[in-house]
């Protein structure tokens, strides 16, 4: 009897997030599933997030294939200056961006693994601001991708310069 096959992705993934908070939410997600699936909603319990709580989303995949904000954590409205919570994608103002986030969710559902980015947030006058962004897929039945846990942080572009940096000089010594 042949071993199975061994599934890198999980850690190949971790180690494209670049902030400790990103790896901690990341974790906890990896942490919840179960024999390989996806993780459900009940399985995530908030408290275990709590210091991440105000930069958290939830979504719902509907039917139609969109996603829709369930929940959207206090620094997200701070951010945004708007309140997102119940509104589908497509109704939040993105700009130019639209598509690179409805792309983004789109790949969470149907590819059924986690995605990330970083993006400057320009579509909101805010040019001096960046969104480290992460999307984690969920699923009541293990398979199908019916909710994401989206984690976002924002931060100052000198930071974003810092970390780049930092980045840079660990490659470079590696």
């Amino acid at each position: 009897m042949a071993d199975a096959p061994i599934d890198h992705w999980p850690m190949t993934f971790r180690r494209q997030l670049v902030l400790a908070d990103q790896k901690d939410v990341y974790d906890y997600w990896l942490a919840q599933r179960h024999g390989g699936a996806l993780p459900c909603r009940a399985d995530i319990d908030p408290a275990r997030l709590k210091k991440h709580l105000p930069t958290v989303l939830l979504y719902d995949v509907l039917d139609d294939g969109e996603c829709q904000v369930r929940l959207a954590g206090t620094g997200i409205r701070d951010v945004l200056d708007e309140e997102i919570t119940g509104k589908r994608l497509s109704e939040i103002d993105f700009g130019e961006h639209q598509p690179y986030w409805q792309q983004a969710h789109h790949r969470v559902v149907t590819q059924k693994r986690p995605a990330q980015g970083v993006a400057p947030v320009t579509w909101r006058d805010k040019g001096n601001l960046f969104v480290f962004w992460l999307r984690l897929p969920l699923s009541s039945d293990g398979e199908t991708v019916d909710k994401i846990l989206g984690f976002d942080l924002y931060l100052a572009a000198a930071k974003v310069d810092a970390i780049s940096r930092q980045q840079q000089r660990v490659n470079g010594a590696g």
